[in-house]
């Protein structure tokens, strides 16, 4: 374990605001999120270094799961095709062909879709071996089996650089972002999506929000934090939306709360079953539809031109 000054301002002025147990993989520990007195940045301190936190990514780690052409059900695989279309929507709409490197490209399902435009050439860096290899293996994806810190990546080499739910679970995102700068080309883009701090989810679940999701995720943001830390590493302002409204998440930040409160088997099955079911997805869209609209989802989309 190591502590951390503030990840954003760099001042060591913390409170307690969370803490909590791996909820996602029952990995033992105890783990706190501080809060900087200093800028209100949310950070994980004490962390585990980048030895230990890799035992908090078993092999059935969500992003590792199985490509969505294998999902068994057909509403599943659906959902997953809708996300990945307006993934890729919303990078065409902004540059028509390119070069992409999608950063923590977990089995590739992404990189095959932007694949299949004409126009784009793809490659993916993950570090997870299991997931690389299924991502070569399985669909011939170009992907670079590495920690974004020992990525060696020409300068000005890609259009388009995607981090999909990763800034927040990278030790220092300031040198990430700086990072991806130097690699992108004059006019280039960098598109993160990741959990809003400020969305009405977070606010409901608190400590159980999946956004937090410790010890995985170092850092928390709120918009305002994107725009500070995007601002300082040399990029534009940048745009920031809902792709989705985030039941998915929303899922996730309910099953927690059942962990978490010491629900009983049949009750955490129930629950499942009635939030996996379609009529009820379908029952709720409207309401989903709403936080997108009003930016209020439990994910962010941020898109930023290189300065």
């Amino acid at each position: 374990m190591e502590t951390v000054n503030c990840l954003m301002c760099g001042v060591n002025k913390p409170r307690v605001r969370y803490e909590g147990r791996d909820l996602l993989h029952a990995q033992p520990g105890s783990f706190k999120l501080v809060e900087c007195l200093g800028c209100g940045f949310l950070y994980l301190s004490p962390r585990p270094d980048q030895t230990e936190i890799q035992r908090y990514y078993p092999a059935d780690y969500l992003p590792f799961r199985r490509p969505v052409a294998d999902e068994r059900s057909v509403f599943h695989r659906y959902d997953r095709r809708i996300g990945l279309h307006r993934r890729c929507a919303l990078i065409r709409q902004r540059k028509p062909t390119g070069s992409l490197l999608d950063i923590g490209c977990g089995t590739g399902d992404f990189l095959v879709a932007m694949r299949s435009f004409p126009g784009w050439t793809v490659r993916g860096l993950e570090p997870s071996p299991i997931a690389a290899a299924q991502a070569r293996t399985r669909s011939g994806l170009d992907v670079d089996q590495v920690f974004l810190d020992e990525a060696a990546y020409p300068d000005a080499a890609f259009d388009v650089v995607t981090l999909f739910d990763v800034l927040e679970h990278l030790p220092d995102p300031r040198g990430a972002l700086r990072r991806i700068q130097s690699w992108l080309r004059p006019e280039g883009i960098v598109v993160l999506g990741l959990p809003n701090r400020r969305s009405l989810e977070a606010k409901l679940f608190g400590k159980y929000w999946a956004g937090l999701d410790v010890p995985r995720h170092y850092s928390v943001f709120a918009p305002d934090d994107v725009r500070r830390l995007l601002g300082e590493t040399g990029y534009a302002p940048p745009e920031i939306f809902n792709l989705t409204g985030g039941y998915f998440s929303f899922v996730l930040s309910v099953c927690f709360w059942l962990t978490g409160t010491g629900a009983s088997e049949l009750q955490r099955s129930v629950l499942d079953m009635l939030l996996q079911s379609i009529p009820f997805r379908t029952l709720t869209y409207p309401a989903f539809l709403l936080l997108k609209t009003l930016r209020l989802g439990s994910t962010m989309m941020v898109v930023a031109q290189k300065g």
